[in-house]
C-alpha cells in the first residue's frame, strides 16, 4: 500500500500571526478571568500562534508570510526522494496534477483553473505557467478591501482595492529573490515592470470575473 500510495502534504494559507496579541478583537472581548485566554498568556505573552520570519505578516494578507506555504509529495518509484524545485503551484493546482499523476483524462466538461506541474515532480519537464495569482477580497489591511497579487518569475506585484487610482500605496512590488521579507517597494522605481504585471492581473480579473471596487470587502466577488 504505501510503495502505492501518493501522500501530499500542504497548508491552506501561513501561520497565524494576529490571534492572541494586544491588536486582536476577539482576544480584547474576552473576560480577563477566561481560561483560554489566561493560559495563553502564561506560555506565550501577546505573541501570536505563529511566527512566520523572514516572511511578512501572515494568514489574511498577501504577503509572503499569509500565501506562501509548505507543498511535499511522496510517491515511491514515481517522485524520487530529496527532491526540491523552486516552480511556482498553489492548491488549483492539486486536481489538474493528480489527474496527470495517475493517468486520468481531463473532464471535457470542466474548466481547469489551475496547470499539472506532473513534470515537474517526475523531473521529466518544467511547469508551463506565465505567472501565479492570488485573490483575496478581505485581507486585513487598514484602509483595504482586500487585493489581488502576481506572482511571475522573482517579481510581484500586489494591487490593493478600495483605493483612489492615484494613491501611491495602491500597488506594492517586490523582487523576493532579493527581499523575500517584502521591505523594499519598488513600484515608483520600476514603472515598466508595475505596468507589464498589471496587465496580467487584469487579464485575470476579467477572465475569472473577480471584481472589487468599494472599501467594503462584501461588494467584491469572485
Amino acid at each position: 500500500i504505501a510503495d502505492n500510495t501518493i501522500v501530499i502534504f500542504n497548508s491552506d494559507n501561513g501561520g497565524n500571526s494576529h490571534s492572541n496579541t494586544a491588536e486582536d478583537g476577539k482576544a480584547r472581548k474576552r473576560k480577563a478571568d477566561d481560561t483560554f485566554l489566561t493560559d495563553w498568556r502564561k506560555w506565550a505573552g501577546m505573541q501570536p500562534p505563529t511566527i512566520n520570519a523572514p516572511l511578512r505578516d501572515g494568514k489574511g494578507s498577501l504577503y509572503e508570510g499569509g500565501t506562501r506555504v509548505p507543498l511535499m509529495w511522496s510517491w515511491p518509484a514515481h517522485i524520487r526522494p530529496g527532491t526540491t524545485s523552486d516552480a511556482i503551484v498553489g492548491h488549483i493546482d492539486l486536481y489538474p496534477t493528480l489527474l496527470d499523476m495517475i493517468g486520468l483524462p481531463f473532464p471535457p466538461v470542466q474548466k481547469l483553473d489551475g496547470v499539472s506541474y506532473a513534470p515537474v515532480l517526475k523531473g521529466s519537464g518544467a511547469l508551463d505557467r506565465k505567472a501565479f495569482f492570488n485573490y483575496f477580497p478581505h485581507g486585513r489591511s487598514p484602509g483595504r478591501a482586500g487585493g489581488v497579487a502576481v506572482r511571475a518569475g522573482d517579481w510581484k506585484l500586489i494591487r490593493w482595492f478600495g483605493a483612489p487610482a492615484d494613491d501611491p500605496s495602491l500597488r506594492e512590488l517586490y523582487n523576493l529573490r532579493a527581499d523575500i521579507s517584502e521591505t523594499k517597494n519598488l513600484a515608483a522605481a520600476e514603472p515598466e515592470r508595475v505596468r507589464a504585471l498589471d496587465v496580467l492581473i487584469d487579464a485575470f480579473l476579467a477572465d475569472t470575473g473577480a471584481t472589487c471596487s468599494s472599501l467594503n470587502s462584501w461588494t467584491c466577488r469572485g
